[in-house]
């Protein structure tokens, strides 16, 4: 049995795949192809800008053992080649074993495969699936870039990419560096979410590095044929303000890195410096704690692990307080070892390294430092060793020597946030922490507390997996978290992540200690910190296509033919016009998401009002959504946010624009475009102080617009570019533009026919002589409702309606008109004839009353003056009106406006001499107004 949640976004692929114990035959004795091969399953909804097919099996179905266990490695690759949609259409034979690892516990093996083309690896392109005992797929996560990258020949040689390389990470890193290797590799740039106006193509990865005081280590991606450089990655697990990370043992010296002499090796007796122990024991319990899951050493093969105690990088700074992971090594300060979750978390970073090696970026960076601290907590709960109390147990680096810095409990203790909606959410834009990656880690450390202990969170009750009244007993945390660990790609986000956590409990439920139950409190400890939902301030935002039911497109655009076919108009009130079609500007313009072609907008230097817009209108159906990608990167500087993007909408066929910022259900604007105070009037946007697209988006994102509200009406969207006088093309990128449709959602065939919910008219206050308002709603959308639809009798001809405004279900306002008359009350019904739903389904039967008689008071009241003047020049006039139902007057003196007034009413400022007239008419609650006010002559 398989369940599928597929997209296929960008030039790259992600997919997470929900899979029964369905076996898959393998083996020696097996083609691959058999029938009980998983067929591919169909798109549904956008999920990254790389295609990403995640797996959660479905309640397990019982398997009969293969008589002859089948090799995992070929049931993989067998079942990559029959389920191409998980490898974005790219063959098995793309794709090389990268490592494999065997659970004693579930007997489940999970394998890894690295994406190659045209023989080259490609960066962060990986497939990985776990294999049970019964030779059948149960979880499988991909990233891949699709298609084929035709030519992979460098137009510069190995010494040249170091060359830029080292000047790259020269400019900010200064001098020590040394080249610690290279290859040749595909880079494409959604894979990881990263900027960029490039196509997959050949790079040359060059890692420099340094060890001592200011320890570095990059990979920098040098562009294979121009030389340029496309992206430069920190690989250095660096750790957050007073806790930064490695390991060695130096004697408050700079030396011993790389350590070369341990003062204390496997087996030989405790030494005489405390931290050399620690560093040793602690070492050893986060050996044992993987070990026990399955894993030889934090490569997998059993290599050494080597630490560095006591480190000073000079006199001035020591101690050294910090500890960080080298790639190769831990490097401590003194104090720092004794802290068990401070070693077993860096140590960690050594066991992602040759796993799943997650980007140090943005949300997947935030995901490596979240996974180090959450093995850094389970190894302190479970080790027997240090502070365990409640005062201290779920929390990161209490007996570090700066004290505790993180509260997996309570992230927002440390500012951090503690689900993906939280106002904590740091979205790094000056990227001071490789985007986030220490702040935004709370929110996988409240996952997994969640997972472990349970709680009360955000509307959610998660009973925690771990024994209660047990706290140091962590095995089915970490036998969940390791195997998901293990299975994300290395560009993965909190989607990702929340998928294969709940993808592998479904898997290992029935295997072990896992049961169904824990896996149900895995799914609700997702969603209470919403890993499935798009961060607010997240640099990438990926709205969801249909969060239920099928989309069924009305319109689309892929903006591939170019501006010839007419579809579109560009526009510029301010400066020159700035929209292209990507064809129009290819070397910089051009970065589909999908196709060949896109649109783009320049972020001039200067002061620019552009846009673009569809010049034929569609109709919004339904349940209707407009969904687009796009990718920006607009100026920002000294913080100030001064060029932006805006998406605007027209029911009026253009006359005039509505911004769509309020329609916008996910991915909506990022803040607003700078007023502009602080620069001359006119060198400011024309946009400023709009809320809008704005900072950079850091790759392609996707936003979603909810059209409920316009559901019938025929509506025009356009794309505008507001820029100031300053730097913008000259640093950034602009605004890219693909894959836009409006659609609808619907889970199944409308059937039922349309019904009248609410029909009534307006009070009172809203009925003159001559107009009557109804209003009217129904228990869905609705098409074309007009005049025409509506039925009228009455005690009097000559009414009719006069218009019909409203859209979907409602509310409409339906006005009637009738003639002038001085005639008595007048009874009314309005009926409604028959009228369509979007489905064209018919109702209500012609001829059925929907509304209520009304009584229409025609009849003005008469006015009458009863006493005055009196007071000389300030007079006083009494009146009345013998209408039943008056409800106010109005007086004036001579030609004077007309003001509200009551009996008596005396005059508040004095009249001259001479001859002067009063005036005062009567106004009733049907809003009827006496047209010959009563009038009286008199002389001051």
């Amino acid at each position: 049995m398989i369940s599928s949640r597929i997209a296929i976004a960008g030039s790259a692929v992600v997919a997470t795949l929900a899979l029964g114990a369905t076996a898959f035959p393998g083996g020696p004795d097996s083609s691959g192809t058999g029938t009980g091969s998983a067929q591919p399953p169909a798109p549904t909804r956008g999920a990254h800008e790389a295609a990403r097919k995640v797996a959660a099996p479905s309640p397990a179905v019982a398997q009969a053992p293969a008589a002859n266990a089948a090799d995992p490695v070929r049931i993989a690759r067998d079942w990559l080649a029959a389920n191409p949609r998980l490898s974005g259409g790219n063959e098995a034979s793309n794709f090389r074993l990268a490592l494999t690892q065997r659970s004693p516990v579930t007997g489940q093996t999970i394998v890894r495969f690295e994406q190659t083309q045209g023989g080259l690896p490609v960066f962060a392109g990986q497939a990985a699936l776990v294999v049970d005992s019964a030779r059948g797929v149960v979880a499988a996560n991909a990233e891949t870039t699709p298609g084929r990258v035709i030519d992979t020949i460098p137009g510069i040689g190995p010494q040249e990419a170091e060359r830029v390389a080292l000047e790259q990470a020269g400019r900010t890193a200064g001098r020590g560096l040394r080249i610690e290797g290279r290859s040749l590799t595909i880079y494409d740039p959604k894979l990881i979410g990263a900027p960029a106006d490039r196509s997959p193509g050949p790079v040359w990865k060059v890692t420099v590095s340094r060890d001592g005081a200011t320890p570095l280590r990059r990979d920098v991606l040098v562009d294979a044929k121009t030389g340029e450089v496309a992206i430069s990655l920190n690989r250095l697990a660096a750790a957050a303000p007073g806790l930064d990370r490695r390991v060695c043992d130096a004697r408050s010296r700079s030396g011993s890195v790389p350590c070369v002499s341990p003062a204390r090796a496997e087996g030989g007796p405790a030494a005489s410096v405390a931290d050399v122990n620690y560093a040793y024991d602690h070492a050893g319990d986060t050996w044992r704690f993987f070990k026990d899951l399955a894993r030889e050493g934090l490569d997998g093969k059993g290599s050494p692990i080597v630490s560095t105690v006591r480190y000073c990088p000079t006199t001035s700074q020591c101690p050294f307080e910090n500890a960080y992971w080298s790639g190769k090594q831990m490097v401590y300060g003194a104090g720092y070892p004794k802290a068990d979750d401070v070693v077993a978390h860096e140590l960690t970073h050594g066991v992602t390294q040759h796993s799943s090696n997650l980007v140090y970026y943005y949300q997947a960076g935030a995901i490596n430092e979240g996974i180090s601290d959450v093995f850094g907590e389970l190894v302190d709960l479970s080790n027997g060793k240090g502070d365990d109390s409640d005062a201290v147990r779920w929390k990161i680096g209490e007996e570090a020597p700066g004290g505790m810095i993180r509260d997996m409990a309570n992230p927002p203790a440390k500012d951090q946030p503690d689900r993906t909606g939280s106002s904590l959410y740091d979205a790094d834009l000056a990227f001071t922490d490789d985007g986030g990656v220490h702040a935004n880690s709370g929110i996988v450390n409240k996952t997994a507390f969640l997972i472990s202990q349970g709680g009360t969170f955000n509307g959610r009750t998660v009973i925690g997996i771990d024994p209660a009244g047990e706290p140091t007993n962590v095995r089915k945390s970490s036998l969940i978290w390791y195997q998901a660990s293990q299975l994300l790609t290395s560009g993965a986000d909190f989607q990702q992540l929340g998928e294969v956590l709940r993808s592998v409990c479904r898997g290992m439920a029935g295997k072990g200690d896992i049961s169904g139950e824990d896996c149900d409190q895995v799914d609700a400890a997702v969603a209470a910190t919403e890993l499935a939902i798009t961060p607010n301030a997240a640099p990438i935002a990926k709205a969801p296509v249909c969060t239920s039911g099928a989309p069924v497109d009305t319109w689309s655009e892929g903006f591939e033919n170019g501006p010839d076919n007419g579809a579109w108009r560009r526009s510029a009130t301010t400066g020159t016009v700035g929209w292209y079609w990507a064809s129009e500007k290819p070397s910089t313009g051009l970065f589909a998401s999908e196709g060949a072609n896109n649109l783009w907008a320049v972020d001039s230097t200067a002061v620019t009002d552009t846009a673009i817009a569809m010049t034929l209108p569609v109709k919004v159906p339904a349940n209707g959504f407009m969904r687009f990608e796009h990718l920006y990167e607009f100026e920002v500087t000294d913080g100030h946010l001064a060029d932006g993007g805006v998406v605007e909408y027209s029911i009026d066929d253009g006359a005039s624009w509505q911004d769509a910022g309020t329609l916008m259900a996910n991915s909506g604007y990022t803040g607003a475009i700078d007023p502009g105070t602080t620069i001359p009037a006119n060198e400011r946007n024309p946009l400023r102080g709009r809320k809008a697209f704005v900072g950079a988006t850091n790759g392609y994102t996707a936003t979603r617009m909810d059209l409920s509200s316009l559901a019938g009406r025929s509506v025009r969207f356009r794309f505008r570019l507001g820029t100031d006088s300053g730097n913008g093309d000259a640093d950034y990128a602009g605004w890219f533009v693909d894959r836009m449709r409006v659609y609808s959602c619907d889970p199944s065939p409308d059937i039922d026919p349309p019904a009248v919910e609410k029909f009534a008219p307006l009070g009172a206050s809203d009925v003159n002589a001559r107009k009557v308002t109804f209003r009217l709603s129904f228990t869905e959308s609705v098409t074309g409702l007009d005049p025409s639809d509506f039925l009228i009798k009455g005690t009097s001809s000559g009414w009719a309606v006069a218009s019909v405004t409203g859209s979907g279900p409602g509310p409409y306002t339906v006005e009637l008109l009738g003639p002038r008359s001085t005639d008595g009350t007048l009874y009314l019904t309005l009926g409604l004839s028959a009228v369509s739903d979007l489905g064209g389904n018919v109702g209500p039967a012609s001829g059925i009353e929907a509304a209520p008689r009304l009584r229409v008071d025609r009849v003005a009241p008469d006015t009458r003056i009863s006493g005055g003047p009196t007071g000389g020049p300030r007079p006083t006039f009494q009146f009345t009106s013998p209408a039943p139902d008056v409800k106010s007057y109005q007086c004036r003196f001579g030609s004077e406006a007309w003001t509200a007034c009551s009996s008596p009413f005396k005059r508040a400022k004095s009249l001259s001499k001479g001859r002067r007239r009063f005036e005062v008419r009567a106004i009733d609650g049907a809003g009827n107004t006496d047209p010959t006010p009563a009038r009286r002559n008199f002389v001051v």
